[in-house]
């Protein structure tokens, strides 16, 4: 696991700086090491002569002043271009992360909880997901993953959340593809969205939604 995480960190830290290249390797190792994403399950993986606390503090330092995000960013979608067909299916999806307990989070939302019977919202916050589908891989490749929320400053609405991972997919495949949605995105702008931008689509409609077919008039529900 150790050579796997190293030679993947070299190809996502290319043209860095020594100090970067450090620390991107500690993250990657760490995390797939601790199986968590908490920086002291990382540092606590790093085994470091100095005390747990300072490795702690290093990395949570250098991860406040990482300047280095477009150009990871950049040798990331370098290396998922190598894994993908030539016609691309990218797969979108919102999904949503419930803090029921959080009480100081910044601009904590209320989401719908997806994994409840019934629908209950919590304290939580919206993800918005792409990814694309491999060629000789049975997992799909993370392409762009955001948490944000309704109420922070710069939020604008979901549907700019959503085209913000279509362009983030389109700059990793550069590639005309297929753009997978569900019905909650049974949305016309964002079919315009998708069609002017040169890439197909395939979305799973609402009952109410009501089309032209040949003609005439059709219902989803109806249509066979």
């Amino acid at each position: 696991m150790k050579r796997e995480s190293v030679n993947f960190s070299k190809k996502m830290s290319k043209g860095l700086s020594k100090p970067n290249k450090k620390f991107i390797g500690d993250m990657i190792y760490g995390i797939s090491a601790s199986k968590d994403i908490k920086i002291s399950k990382i540092a606590g993986q790093l085994h470091e002569s100095i005390k747990l606390d300072n490795t702690i503090e290093r990395l949570c330092l250098h991860l406040e002043s990482f300047d280095a995000k477009e150009k990871t960013n950049e040798n990331y979608y370098k290396h998922i271009r190598t894994m993908i067909p030539d016609y691309p299916i990218g797969i979108f999806d919102d999904s949503d992360i419930t803090k029921i307990y959080g009480k100081k989070f910044e601009d904590l939302d209320l989401v719908k909880d997806g994994s409840a019977l019934k629908e209950i919202y919590k304290p939580g916050y919206h993800m918005c997901n792409a990814v694309v589908l491999t060629k000789n891989m049975k997992q799909p490749a993370p392409v762009y993953s955001k948490v944000y929320s309704s109420k922070s400053k710069d939020f604008k609405s979901a549907n700019t959340e959503t085209y913000k991972s279509i362009d983030a997919f389109r700059e990793c495949v550069k590639r005309k593809s297929l753009m997978v949605f569900d019905r909650g995105y049974d949305d016309s702008k964002l079919f315009n969205y998708v069609i002017n931008g040169g890439d197909d689509l395939l979305v799973r409609l609402k009952k109410n939604r009501v089309f032209s077919f040949k003609g005439k008039k059709k219902k989803s529900r109806r249509f066979i």
